[in-house]
């Protein structure tokens, strides 16, 4: 496989070679391109080594055009892109997401691709990666990879007990309190559980709603949106999900203030065994204990009612405003080659959104399989620029009942107060 992977490199570096030409964007500065690039995997860690690797092997081939990046935390990236969008100053390119690209649009501070990119160029991606990627007509960012969500978790804590992985939340639970013991390391968890205040870990809280058939936002058959967050499936998912933390204590103290990276870290440490995450934080774990490779298996997010996940991709959206599209345009195409595609899955996890990697021999591992099979159960974000807002609505629900002690039913009437506010505002 290694010597396939440099053949194919050697043949994308030779093709690449074509790139290597007088850029006549009118963005040029004695004869170079500079494309200012808001990155999110610049502030992350192995993505950032690795993007920035990618780039160098581009400019070596175009020394025309030269990348300049900005990182931006993902949890800070919303607000950062309105401030600039507001102040009119946008870089040219910046790293967007599924939950942003209708605010995006919104704004009109996205170019539509499907008008820079060739439909050749275009073809070579999995149709459901672009219409995730895109608003309506317009196609939002070039989706370099998907992460959608699975549960990771500890193959050998399993195997110790006798346990297969869970496939429902009863099973879960039960798993959870048989591996959540002491041990010669000091107590240990279960689960690595997301109850930050931030974007990260809403998201995941609404991947399990999901998976209670509870939709965060949805049009009726007349077009009007609406909510199910404050039903009584609301309230049930809500009430276990505290549990877990209060009640279960299948998780470490301290989950209000647990982001994805707290969470991953803990995974890494040893300190839990379960974690509802993307493909990504696989790579992030390897990079802080390579000691667990073999050791991790993931499976679907497990369901009350059904199973669910999403896609969760990200790329790069162009500025309208830039004048540095057929840099964009060749930066893109490179970074989305087959050869990095996989590079870049092989040290992060992502999964690639290439029609010609679906049958890669890198994603059928115990550790990729569960995030392929969920992307069998993606299930498109809804196309509404309250979007965000929903996230914040959900975890002050959660943090309400795990750190406050509200009652479900209040924290629940809460949510649907502030849900039904943020669908009156947009509409």
């Amino acid at each position: 496989m290694k010597k396939i992977i440099v053949l194919l490199l050697v043949l994308t570096l030779a093709a690449g070679s074509v790139f290597a030409v007088g850029s006549k964007d009118s963005a040029s500065a004695g004869g170079v391109t500079k494309l200012q690039v808001i990155s999110v995997f610049q502030t992350e860690n192995p993505e950032g080594p690795a993007e920035l690797k990618i780039v160098e092997d581009f400019q070596r081939l175009n020394p025309n055009i030269k990348i300049e990046f900005s990182g931006v935390p993902m949890n800070d990236l919303f607000a950062k892109l309105t401030a600039l969008a507001t102040a009119n100053d946008l870089p040219d390119a910046f790293f967007n997401t599924s939950e942003f690209k209708t605010k995006a649009v919104e704004l009109g501070i996205v170019e539509n691709l499907n008008n820079v990119f060739s439909k050749q160029e275009l073809d070579a991606f999995v149709p459901n990666t672009l219409v995730d990627a895109s608003v309506e007509n317009t196609l939002v960012y070039l989706p370099f990879f998907a992460t959608p969500p699975a549960l990771l978790y500890r193959i050998d804590w399993l195997e110790a007990k006798g346990l297969k992985p869970p496939v429902t939340w009863n099973e879960f639970r039960t798993v959870a309190k048989a591996i959540t013991e002491d041990s010669g390391a000091g107590r240990r968890y279960a689960f690595a559980q997301l109850a930050m205040r931030n974007g990260s870990a809403a998201a995941r809280f609404l991947y399990m709603m999901r998976t209670f058939g509870i939709k965060e936002l949805y049009q009726k058959p007349d077009k009007t949106w609406t909510t199910d967050i404050g039903s009584p499936k609301f309230k049930e998912m809500l009430k276990m999900f505290t549990d877990f933390a209060n009640v279960d204590k299948i998780s470490p103290p301290g989950v209000v203030e647990t982001g994805y990276p707290e969470a991953a870290n803990s995974f890494a440490s040893g300190l839990t065994g379960m974690m509802i995450t993307g493909p990504n934080a696989v790579g992030t774990i390897y990079v802080q204990n390579p000691d667990l490779r073999g050791k991790i298996g993931s499976v679907v997010i497990p369901k009350d009612t059904n199973h669910a996940s999403t896609l969760v991709q990200n790329g790069y959206s162009l500025n309208p405003k830039s004048k540095g599209r057929d840099a964009f345009v060749k930066w893109q195409n490179f970074m989305t080659s087959d050869i990095n595609c996989i590079y870049f899955n092989n040290i992060s996890g992502r999964i690639p959104t290439k029609k010609s990697l679906s049958n890669a021999p890198e994603l059928n591992t115990p550790a990729m399989k569960g995030f392929v099979e969920a992307l069998n159960y993606s299930y498109m974000l809804p196309l509404h620029p309250g979007f965000a807002e929903i996230q914040d609505v959900v975890a002050e629900a959660y943090q309400n009942t795990i750190a406050k002690g509200m009652s479900v039913d209040q924290a629940a009437a809460i949510a649907q107060e502030r849900a039904l506010a943020v669908i009156k505002k947009y509409n």
